[in-house]
Parts: structure tokens; sequence; C-alpha cells
């Protein structure tokens, strides 16, 4: 499954997520995200969307935002799909494993971990979207973790 369909007047084939980073540096806009993958995101978090943002960051070329929550809560929209190279489909386990086996760790350091969903082969882990002056400047060691 690839994200989004490509907006009016760019043509009716699937959004490749590979356009945005080799072709003309832009990222689709939410309103283009496919319902099934919104609607997992509004299953996990159990609050509409009040504004969205397009962002830089993430895995790679693939869509991200950051979203605002009518419930107040904030939360980082990215994902993978098949299209994804090797490191970016391996990044979301990665994430999703480092939050379930060190949260004592991360807490205060790290954004928290609000769910993960996958999709007809997209994978969306849904981080707290958090300013930077939320977190301590360093984690704690971890060789004594």
């Amino acid at each position: 499954m690839i994200f989004a369909r490509n907006s009016p007047g760019q043509g009716d084939e699937l959004y490749s997520p590979l356009h945005a980073a080799n072709r003309d540096r832009r990222k689709t806009p939410w309103r283009n995200v496919l319902a099934p993958i919104k609607n997992e995101r509004a299953r996990l978090l159990g609050s509409p969307v009040a504004r969205v943002t397009r962002a830089w960051g993430g895995y790679g070329s693939t869509p991200t935002f950051r979203l605002r929550l009518r419930d107040g809560r904030r939360a980082f929209f990215t994902g993978v799909n098949e299209a994804s190279n090797d490191f970016m489909r391996a990044a979301p386990d990665s994430e999703l494993r480092i939050h379930r086996e060190l949260p004592h760790v991360l807490e205060g350091h790290a954004p928290g971990f609000l769910g993960s969903s996958a999709v007809d082969g997209c994978r969306v882990p849904l981080p707290e979207d958090v300013s930077p002056k939320q977190f301590r400047p360093r984690p704690p060691v971890l060789h004594d973790v």
C-alpha cells in the first residue's frame, strides 16, 4: 500500500514515497493520506485531529506530520511502507522495542510513545510531538541498563 494519492493537478497515480526526496523535495499533504491509515491513527489515539502541519524528519521521504489533537495532545506521524529502503523499514521496529524495553531510561529524555499501527504494509509509529525544551540535556549512561 502507498500512503496517499497525488493532489488534483498532479495526475491520478498513487503517491510514491520516493517522489518527495528525489523529484521535487515536497511531501504529500495530510488531506491525501489514505483513509485506512487515518482511521487507524484515530482509533489508536482516540481523539480527532484539530490541526496538522507537514514536517521534515521521520525515517525518510514518506509523509511526516505534526498532529495537534482536539484533546490537547500532540503526536508526530511518520511511517514506512514496502517502497521504503531497508534502514527505513527496520527503524519503526527498533524504536518500538526501545520504548517497550527502556521506558525508565527514556523518561524525561525522549518523547513518549502513543502507539503504533500496521495497515496494508504501511507501518506508522506515533511518538509524542514535543518541544526539545521539555527534555533534560542527556540521558543517563546506559551501561547499567
